[in-house]
């Protein structure tokens, strides 16, 4: 059985169902994602396709955040509609996704939502745990809601002020619709029954998921960074609505990415996009990148770090490449050693260990010279959900083609041209190993 680790529970717990409903926290669509957006959708990409391979079917959702103050914020600031800057990112993010080969099977818009937001706001209205303003916004009552702290473990009485208006009963309560009564090209504005407006952040994700999951689920995943109060305000909304506990049972929150131990920021000059990252490596080794690091763990981008992981990246690639050269021995058994991989997955969705034991394994091998085609076998059912120990493209005519030229080059003993190729390939993450009779082609692409 496949147990992962609840922010809600504080514990690991077995997931039971075999049909699954999992929804992932999708980007407020304003800039570029960046690494650390990368990491939480490759590793749920990874993680579905996981669960998949082990027999269970997952309805796998992910929301666009198409109406928020960055992107109105950004919109006034290129002065374009909103709506205009929300499609180009939501396309950069897209193209983003299929670079490093993220699937989902439902995306869904917030704007394209409304109605179910509306109608899950009247109901919060009819059961008193929302209120209506002077202005025509909508306020969650956060007390009246007496679980509200449980997911990131804090006391209300100790909490502030969650978002700053005047017009609050209370300053822990949070928007559920903010009200306008002018329209504003910067501003998508909608009515409902209180008045003309727009949704607050939180009301977005919860009315989605009871669109296509109802009003409970098995798991809800995101960034460590949306606990509060965002995850926390989802439960409140969704449980008050409803009436029914728990809203999710299982929340998986994936932790933080450091570049050099600092938050990335545009301020500090160290925000790094995945458009940016693409450019210097190839896309599946930022897959490999994150999937090394166990999902709840901090990850410190830095050069030293980056260099390291490379290296290890290069040595399945190379032994991959040249497999076939080592010595057949049918007798070795890998059963420990499947049993090692399987325990690791199946226990909090340990990729960082899988790989670590992969390594190991290829250690052996090579200090040995002998190999079993089961191996491979191995490592290919593995890549069905990692997508980063194999190719993921085919040498092209041209790339043959300048493997060929070099070959003879060297075979007339031009030296320095053969060099100039095997440079060129390599700035292609073509790397080319020379051996007795042959070149082995390592392909990082």
């Amino acid at each position: 059985m496949i147990k992962v680790y609840n922010s809600l529970t504080k514990k690991k717990n077995y997931i039971k169902n075999k049909n699954l409903k999992l929804f992932v926290c999708g980007p407020t669509v304003y800039d570029l994602s960046h690494i650390g957006h990368a990491r939480i959708y490759v590793f749920f990409d990874s993680f579905v396709r996981f669960l998949r391979n082990k027999g269970f079917k997952v309805k796998f959702l992910m929301n666009i955040t198409d109406i928020d103050d960055k992107i109105i914020n950004r919109a006034k600031e290129l002065n374009k509609r909103p709506f205009t800057v929300a499609r180009r990112y939501e396309k950069e993010f897209l193209r983003d996704m299929q670079a490093l080969k993220v699937k989902v099977d439902i995306l869904a818009r917030a704007s394209e939502h409304i109605d179910v937001i509306i109608k899950q706001i009247q109901k919060l209205i009819e059961k008193s745990y929302a209120y209506i303003t002077k202005t025509g916004s909508v306020y969650f009552r956060t007390k009246k809601y007496k679980d509200y702290g449980k997911l990131s473990g804090q006391d209300i009485n100790q909490l502030k002020d969650i978002e700053k208006s005047e017009e609050k009963e209370d300053p822990l309560d949070f928007a559920l619709w903010k009200g306008r009564t002018k329209k504003d090209k910067f501003e998508p504005v909608w009515k409902a029954p209180w008045g003309y407006g727009r949704p607050g952040w939180h009301i977005e994700d919860t009315a989605i998921t009871e669109k296509y999951f109802g009003v409970q689920y098995d798991i809800h995943g995101g960034g460590i960074d949306l606990i509060f109060p965002h995850h926390e305000c989802e439960i409140a909304q969704q449980e008050a609505a409803s009436g029914k506990k728990p809203f999710v049972k299982i929340w998986m929150h994936v932790n933080l990415l450091y570049v050099e131990g600092k938050k990335m920021s545009k301020s500090l000059g160290n925000f790094i996009t995945i458009r940016d990252f693409i450019k210097k490596y190839p896309p599946r080794f930022l897959r490999f990148f994150i999937l090394y690091h166990h999902w709840r763990s901090i990850i410190d981008y830095n050069q030293n770090t980056l260099n390291d992981i490379w290296n290890k990246y290069f040595k399945i690639n190379e032994f991959v490449a040249k497999f076939n050269l080592f010595e057949k021995d049918l007798s070795i058994n890998y059963s420990k050693f499947l049993k090692e991989i399987n325990k690791s997955l199946e226990d909090d969705f340990n990729t960082s260990r899988v790989i670590s034991l992969i390594l190991e394994e290829i250690n052996k091998i090579e200090k040995a010279n002998k190999y079993n085609e089961s191996f491979i076998k191995i490592l290919k059912e593995l890549d069905s959900f990692f997508l980063c120990f194999f190719p993921w493209e085919r040498l092209n005519k041209k790339i043959i083609s300048l493997i060929k030229k070099r070959e003879k080059l060297r075979k007339s003993r031009k030296f320095e041209e053969a060099d100039k190729i095997r440079e060129k390939l390599k700035n292609k993450f073509i790397y080319l190993e020379d051996l007795p009779g042959k070149t082995i082609v390592i392909n990082l692409n």
